[in-house]
């Protein structure tokens, strides 16, 4: 399906007539600035008029690939706060039932352990705008995806973690067995991430601990040996910049990322799958 699309130009919003208080304003004009395509904008902030959409609270994070902000809750979504996320409009965005690729395919995880919730996909078909809160490959057959929901989580992500406060042992423990157990859910899906990093993970504060959300799924894809492998090399880049020094004497962290046999990093048959979960470095955790 051809998408027609009008030239990226400054315009304004004249929806239904109504006169947009200043938050939405604010709201609309992230949204032209980041689609950067007039008609596909506007119908994307008039699908999010007529959901209720509109209550932008605050701007949560932005790069190049996307913009994310929250929203307040609704009642067709639980009445939580929600966060919105708004890519570039662009053709690598293209949904293909016949090689299932990105966001809309998180629409098919059943409640998957450490996996963020989507919501719902926000896609273009070449005239209208859709909001999908299930997963129908041949429906969404075509669509450009240009936006994504989920619950905003409370918390910061293990890059921002990072950063701010230095980890014991225990606390790379039970973040680094989260994030193997994430891996997990999603390869019982059949799929692989193929963008597990720090940024890519939400870490929430709750009474007795932590809790980690794996985010973005706009590289997911078909899971096969070579992805199988690509991940668990990714969560071991993860776990050595999470233990740094500070764990290099303990040797069972040292066999899981750089033996030479099974090592995550550089083994001849690394360590993947359950092994990971159910090595002796996570054991207590």
């Amino acid at each position: 399906m051809t998408c027609c699309v009008g030239e990226s130009v400054g315009f304004e919003f004249s929806i239904l007539g109504l006169e947009l208080s200043d938050r939405e304003e604010e709201l609309e004009g992230l949204i032209a600035g980041k689609l950067k395509v007039n008609n596909v904008a506007e119908l994307f902030f008039s699908k999010l008029q007529e959901l209720g959409l509109t209550g932008f609270q605050k701007r949560l994070g932005a790069g190049a690939v996307g913009v994310v902000v929250q929203l307040e809750g609704v009642e067709r979504f639980e009445n939580i706060p929600l966060a919105l996320k708004f890519f570039e409009f662009s053709e690598s965005h293209r949904f293909s039932a016949s090689d299932p690729r990105g966001d809309l395919i998180a629409l098919s995880f059943s409640n998957a352990h450490h996996l963020g919730q989507t919501k719902g996909v926000f896609t273009f078909d070449g005239e209208k705008v859709h909001l999908f809160e299930t997963y129908d490959p041949q429906k969404q057959d075509g669509h450009i995806v240009i936006a994504t929901l989920s619950k905003a989580v409370c918390g910061t992500t293990l890059y921002g973690l990072a950063k701010s406060v230095s980890m014991t042992p225990g606390q790379v423990k039970t973040i680094g067995r989260q994030i193997a157990e994430a891996i997990l859910s999603i390869h019982k899906e059949g799929y692989a991430h193929k963008d597990i990093h720090a940024e890519n993970i939400l870490v929430e504060s709750r009474s007795g601990g932590v809790s980690i959300e794996m985010i973005d799924f706009g590289l997911a894809g078909k899971l096969n040996d070579k992805r199988i492998g690509t991940d668990w090399r990714k969560f071991g880049y993860i776990l050595g910049e999470l233990g740094g020094d500070k764990l290099m004497a303990d040797p069972w962290f040292f066999d899981l990322l750089y033996s030479e046999g099974r090592g995550l990093l550089n083994g001849k048959a690394p360590y993947a799958e359950r092994e990971v979960l159910d090595h002796p470095f996570f054991k207590g955790y």
